[in-house]
C-alpha cells in the first residue's frame, strides 16, 4: 500500500487529480480511500512498491510525500522456555520461513507457571505462512497462534 500526504497549503483532491492526469502513472488505478488529508493507493502484488513510490514521488514533485507502507500482523507463540531469549524466537522465525527477518518485532514476558510467551510482529504476509505451524525454540516444538488483533482472517493459512 502506499500513502500520498498533500503539503501544507494542498489539499488531497489537488493530489489526486495531478497523480490521476499524469500519463507517467497511465498504469496506476486502484485507489483505497482517503483519510485526515490522506491517499491511500493499493499495490498489486505483482508490482514493486518501492519503484512505484518513487514513480509517484516524482509525478508529485513538491505537492506530497509518497511513502510504503508494509500492512504487519501480529501472532502469538505461548509457552517458551523460561531461559529462552528474544533471539531464540527470532531464530526459529526465520529458520522456518527461510528468510532473515530484520523487520520482525518480537517483544517477550514471563506468565504465572514459569513460561514465556512471545508477540511477534512481521508482515502479514509471512505472518499468514506461520499460523497454526509448530516451530522449534530451545528444541521444544511451539505452536504459532493468531493474536487477537490479527488481521488474517480466521482459517486463512488453510488456503495457502
Amino acid at each position: 500500500m502506499i500513502e500520498v500526504v498533500p503539503v501544507p497549503g494542498k489539499t488531497w483532491k489537488d493530489v489526486y487529480a495531478q497523480l490521476r492526469t499524469s500519463p507517467k502513472l497511465e498504469d496506476v488505478e486502484k485507489v483505497i480511500g482517503v483519510c485526515k488529508e490522506r491517499l491511500w493507493m493499493e499495490v498489486d502484488r505483482s508490482a514493486d512498491a518501492l519503484t512505484l513510490t518513487e514513480r509517484i514521488q516524482t509525478v508529485l514533485v513538491e505537492a506530497g510525500s509518497a511513502e510504503t507502507i508494509t500492512q504487519m500482523d501480529e501472532l502469538v507463540i505461548s509457552s517458551i522456555d523460561s531461559i529462552a531469549k528474544e533471539s531464540d524466537v527470532r531464530i526459529a522465525v526465520e529458520e522456518f520461513l527461510g528468510i532473515r527477518g530484520s523487520w520482525m518485532q518480537i517483544s517477550m514476558w514471563e506468565r504465572r507457571d514459569g513460561t514465556q510467551r512471545a508477540r511477534v510482529r512481521l508482515p502479514i504476509k509471512p505472518a499468514a505462512l506461520l499460523v497454526g505451524q509448530r516451530v522449534a525454540v530451545l528444541h521444544i516444538l511451539l505452536h504459532i497462534l493468531q493474536s487477537w488483533t490479527s488481521s488474517i482472517p480466521h482459517g486463512s493459512h488453510t488456503l495457502l
